[in-house]
């Protein structure tokens, strides 16, 4: 979703402010704030912070006071870079768009800024708030503070331009304002999840100081990524309307490094952190070719058509309003040029892991430093042949020395950093059917001729287009073998039948299905299956939370206040299990949830496996068999 609404953000930017001088200004001072967020936000800091608090949330080690000295010292370091930033703007706008000096953008930037720097405190806080609401189980609130910015810039661009307003005014102070409401939503889901973090003077304690030890490296790391991009929009800041074009080609061309990025994250990286971390070598190197596999298969078609048909994509996306066929043209070609190292973004994503699960984090810093280097040659080398496109090509060029950098490195660690047989097998033939798609959709685009600037013909078009290329693409793939959908489909069945199997091996059947908890607690308590310390819990959403605890081969119901459960809803029985003084001594837990239960249920429930050997059965409820699980969770 947030993807999808920053598109449109985007779009909807273009439309009504259109590359040129106040765009360019916009951009370099919206930077300013985004560039320190990488430290205190998303980046160095929550890096350090959010597993320190796990630890101790999962301990029941005060949590909430560690959170509160680090909400203290983090609002106050805050503070400070706010008032200097505010006093010395100027220097910083210079300092990252030099390019801008003796013209109006320079001053615009400078006004821009000191409205929207403060972003950085509130978004910062929100951030942290979030960290801690994850740790602890509650993931919605978290999820949908990002979404906030792009609803709230995208009424107010929408407000500016039926209202007769000045759009830039009113895209600007929308920024902090959504900053505000992003800390908002958090810190009240904070407060209602029991997470109390209290404002105070900030306290040089030794878990503070042992959190700046951590979070110092990290931010030297991130402070690469940084520099390139300061350098690029100094270059970029010398020509006219190049700072705008040039965002949105990377506004563009992230959109689907994103999306795999997330999916290879999320679903395939875990698998191979935890083989290298088992010394699993064969395994590893299955996980991490397979890893590779998937996300070339995705990426080298998205790169093939980023360099093939940019004209339609900038044109279709971005051409209405403010923004010129003139302007589509030169985003066009910054996006083919992206598109060429679209691959090399991604393939370090796959093989940085293969470091950090050895806890070396210093030789891929090392690289990046190097990366950086190329960076800056080639973005100021390159400058007389190629104008403002250099930034570009510096881009992605220095994006494929990293990675070169990285598969050198890697050869120490031996087979399982290798491609198995199978994708060497595979690779000529992903490379084989990007092409042909690549030649369908230069041929599409010339039958389809002027269409894509036909107003309501040209949306159709580019649908078109793209729906010829994905059917070129994986019907020549399925024909030359590059992959096939049933061994994805295979392999989801795979998993969905080793969970059920995994339950069936703990559980058996020994009675009729039931429908409530009173039916399963008579079924357990008649047949004395569960020996020990354990507990059953019935969640009654909407009434309460009935708990039975196992005593003298029978389940006797245990008051709500003896269990700390007051708030009815799948964020208690969160805070029960990880902080339960009872629960932390179990070994196995069954969570039976419905299957009409909210994503959000499912993905806190999800989160309880991370700490603890826990199923949950997304299914109708049925008696166990003997000696299953010390503590069942029942969903009514």
């Amino acid at each position: 979703m947030s993807r999808v609404l920053g598109l449109l953000r985007e779009i909807i930017l273009f439309g009504v402010i259109g590359p040129g001088p106040v765009m360019d200004a916009f951009v370099a001072a919206f930077r300013l704030p985004n560039m320190f967020r990488r430290f205190f936000a998303e980046g160095a800091f929550n890096a350090a912070f959010v597993p320190m608090f796990s630890k101790k949330y999962q301990a029941g080690d005060d949590p909430n006071l560690f959170a509160s000295d680090a909400l203290n010292g983090l609002a106050l370091v805050l503070l400070a870079l706010t008032a200097v930033a505010m006093i010395f703007m100027p220097a910083l706008v210079w300092a990252t768009a030099g390019g801008f000096g003796g013209t109006e953008r320079f001053d615009l930037a400078v006004g821009f800024g000191r409205i929207m720097f403060p972003y950085i405190f509130f978004i910062s806080l929100a951030a942290l708030f979030s960290g801690v609401l994850n740790a602890g189980g509650h993931f919605a609130a978290a999820a949908a503070a990002p979404v906030v910015l792009n609803i709230l810039v995208i009424a107010a661009l929408i407000t500016a331009k039926f209202t007769g307003g000045q759009p830039v005014l009113y895209l600007v102070w929308s920024v902090p304002v959504a900053g505000i409401a992003q800390l908002a939503l958090v810190w009240h889901a904070a407060l209602r999840a029991g997470l109390r973090l209290r404002l105070g003077r900030p306290r040089w304690t030794k878990d503070m100081r042992r959190l700046v030890v951590i979070a110092v490296p990290a931010a030297l790391a991130g402070g690469v990524m940084q520099i390139n991009l300061v350098v690029g929009q100094q270059v970029a800041s010398s020509f006219d309307k190049a700072v705008g074009w040039l965002y949105g080609a990377d506004r563009l061309y992230q959109l689907p490094l994103g999306v795999v990025g997330i999916a290879i994250g999320i679903v395939l990286l875990p698998d191979l952190s935890r083989k290298l971390k088992a010394n699993d070598t064969s395994g590893a190197r299955a996980a991490f070719s397979r890893a590779a596999e998937i996300s070339l298969a995705l990426t080298l078609p998205a790169a093939v058509a980023l360099c093939v048909i940019p004209l339609p994509l900038v044109s279709v996306l971005f051409e209405r309003g403010a923004t010129t066929a003139a302007d589509s043209a030169a985003m066009a070609q910054a996006v083919a040029i992206y598109g060429l190292g679209l691959p090399a973004f991604m393939l370090q994503k796959l093989l940085q892991p293969l470091f950090f699960a050895r806890e070396d984090t210093r030789t891929p810093f090392r690289y990046a430093v190097v990366s950086m280097i190329v960076n800056a040659a080639l973005a100021i080398g390159l400058i007389p042949m190629f104008g403002w496109l250099a930034p570009a090509i510096a881009t992605s060029a220095a994006g494929w020395a990293m990675v070169g950098l990285l598969a050198l490195g890697a050869r120490r660690f031996g087979r399982e950093a290798q491609f198995d047989a199978r994708l060497r097998t595979r690779l000529w033939r992903i490379l084989a059917a990007s092409a042909a798609m690549g030649v369908v959709l230069f041929l599409c685009q010339a039958l389809a001729g002027s269409s894509f600037r036909v107003v309501g013909w040209r949306y159709l078009a580019l649908s078109g287009l793209i729906l010829a290329g994905i059917v070129s693409y994986v019907g020549v793939a399925q024909v030359l073998g590059a992959f096939k959908i049933s061994e994805y489909r295979a392999a989801l069945r795979r998993s969905s039948e080793r969970f059920n199997r995994s339950v069936r091996e703990k559980s058996h059947s020994a009675g009729p299905w039931l429908s409530n908890s009173a039916d399963l607690c008579k079924c357990l308590d008649a047949c004395c299956l569960l020996q020990g310390n354990a507990f059953f819990i019935g969640l009654t959403f909407g009434i309460g939370i009935a708990v039975y605890k196992f005593d003298d081969c029978h389940w006797r119901h245990v008051t709500i206040a003896e269990t700390g459960l007051h708030n009815p809803d799948i964020s208690a029985l969160t805070i029960f299990i990880t902080g339960s003084q009872h629960v932390k001594q179990f070994t196995d837990i069954l969570v039976f949830l419905k299957p009409s239960r909210s994503l959000t249920a499912r993905m806190q429930i999800a989160a309880l496996a991370q700490g603890h050997k826990l199923l949950y059965h997304p299914a109708q409820f049925f008696c166990l068999g003997k000696g299953c699980f010390n503590l069942l969770v029942f969903d009514e």
